[in-house]
């Protein structure tokens, strides 16, 4: 699915503005000299080629500490839309996020690469199902993603009458009696009968035919990517209560305490009104080390039981002639941007001491803008001294990452900042990077956007790869976004953001 041959984009609204996906002309690379002339002399050698996965955000939807009525505070008829622009608690397309990495790891098994790195998010709630089933994803076995009660869906998007909400997509339909949500009734969403069942339905991933890297992100380690697993929150995640509405006070105040990590306003959405549901042991939190420790359980992925040992989740690895350095931007106190702690940046520094003769890549859930992050008592390394740092090393020629779900290419003083779309947003993308020495003097960096496997419109179908393409549809409609004037840019970025070839100095030849 390389973008190169052809594109999905968006295609007629119809009266309610939903939007079909059509088929546009591939994009050849863009040739980008921000950093160095392109020579007529050039000789491109391959040195590595891998696929960048970022942001899957394998969920159980159905946890009871998700608290997805906060979206509708950034709804377009909300009243607080103007200071609520973005909560990210909720979204249509949510229960199909395992059937999207199947769909992917599909399309990256067709590409020419030694290896795959995931930047982080790969969970969002820091559940041990989801844990587990990101694993069996990437790894190949069975995914079971239902969670609580195996015969009946306990989510938002469940039809039953006693819990139905008209601010969610109910695919199966309207309860006798009651009005259309609005998902379907004001914006156009279809109607997708079965598509819950199957959504929960176990099924045989196929897995990576290369190895794969793995990054930690803010969601792999905090409740929806923002609040740390505190007791208080463990407790009604694997109980039999789910949140399903604001407690009395300052609506404003409640959604900016939440995502700012607020212990006492966090305290206060506990008590909120909840329903019951069934208890789940398999929901309960884990912390950075358990983390790492399920990824050396099951090949490693880049970590070692050291990594174990410390609660370290950083690292290097050698890729052909470069060296990958693996990067913790999470700040474990809370809020969902990043930030270095002291001991990991000064291996940083020694790591690029060390090898002056070599040219690294690093690997970063955030990228460079995003280190804001000083939450804690402690001290942490924000984005004007990371920046620093690497102003003084221009044998870091790359920098990879997620996070802000967009495809953006940035060029900075002596490096490229390459960050990639999500799989739970649109347009649903992941990228392979090629390095190339041109033997001029020169490298190359050439990138290229991948789409999953999933049909460019639901075909009705119930088999993995039709969920994700019903995902990806979903994704492109999500009535938030439809009055935003850069709704085109917005997460798959422009031209010169996707398939690009990237100049830069090469910092080893005089």
């Amino acid at each position: 699915m390389d973008t190169s041959r052809r594109r999905l984009v968006r295609g007629i609204p119809d009266p309610l503005g939903y939007q079909r996906l059509e088929t546009a002309p591939g994009e050849s690379p863009q040739v980008r000299e921000d950093l160095a002339k392109a020579g007529a002399s050039r000789a491109p050698e391959r040195l590595v080629a891998f696929a960048h996965l970022t942001d899957l955000h394998v969920m159980d939807p159905q946890s009871p500490t998700r608290v997805e009525f906060l979206e509708r505070y950034a709804d377009p008829d909300s009243p607080y839309r103007e200071v609520i622009p973005l909560v990210g608690t909720y979204r249509p397309q949510e229960i199909f996020t395992p059937h999207v990495v199947e769909a992917m790891v599909q399309a990256v098994n067709e590409l020419d690469v030694e290896f795959a790195i995931s930047t982080g998010d790969a969970t969002d709630a820091c559940q041990a199902n989801e844990l587990d089933a990101y694993l069996t994803l990437l790894d190949g076995g069975e995914v079971r993603p239902n969670s609580g009660d195996p015969s009946r869906w306990e989510g938002v998007h469940s039809s039953d009458p006693e819990t139905y909400d008209v601010r969610y997509w109910h695919p199966d339909g309207t309860p006798a009696g009651l009005p259309d949500d609005l998902p379907r009734a004001t914006y156009g969403f279809p109607e997708a009968p079965g598509a819950l069942r199957a959504a929960a339905a176990p099924f045989d991933a196929t897995g990576l035919d290369v190895p794969w890297f793995a990054v930690h992100g803010n969601h792999d380690n905090m409740l929806q990517g923002c609040v740390p697993p505190w007791p208080e929150l463990a407790e009604v995640t694997i109980g039999p209560r789910k949140l399903v509405g604001m407690p009395e006070g300052n609506e404003v105040e409640l959604v900016d305490g939440f995502d700012k990590a607020d212990r006492p306003v966090v305290a206060r959405l506990v008590d909120a009104p909840a329903v019951q549901v069934t208890a789940d042991p398999a929901r309960r939190h884990v912390t950075r080390a358990e983390w790492v420790g399920a990824h050396v359980a099951c090949h490693g992925h880049g970590f070692r039981q050291d990594h174990v040992d410390s609660g370290m989740a950083y690292y290097a690895f050698d890729m052909g002639p470069l060296r990958g350095l693996v990067l913790d931007t999470v700040n474990p106190h809370g809020y969902w941007q990043g930030s270095f702690d002291v001991t990991q940046f000064e291996w940083l520094e020694a790591q690029l001491r060390a090898e002056p003769g070599k040219l690294f890549v690093l690997f970063s859930h955030h990228p460079l803008r995003t280190l804001i992050n000083d939450t804690g008592p402690e001290r942490r390394i924000l984005a004007e001294e990371v920046a620093d740092l690497l102003s003084k090393y221009p044998n870091v020629v790359l920098w990879v990452n997620g996070h802000t779900h967009e495809n953006t290419v940035t060029a900075h003083e002596t490096f490229w900042e390459v960050t990639t779309a999500s799989h739970i947003d649109w347009p649903q993308q992941a990228r392979r990077i090629e390095i190339l020495d041109n033997h001029d003097g020169t490298l190359s960096i050439v990138t290229t956007i991948v789409d999953h496997v999933g049909p460019k419109a639901w075909d009705g179908g119930f088999s993995p790869a039709s969920l994700a393409g019903l995902s990806r549809e979903l994704s492109a409609n999500y009535w938030q976004n439809r009055d935003d004037l850069e709704r085109e840019v917005k997460g798959a970025g422009t031209a010169a953001d996707r398939n690009v070839e990237l100049l830069i100095k090469n910092p080893l030849v005089a």
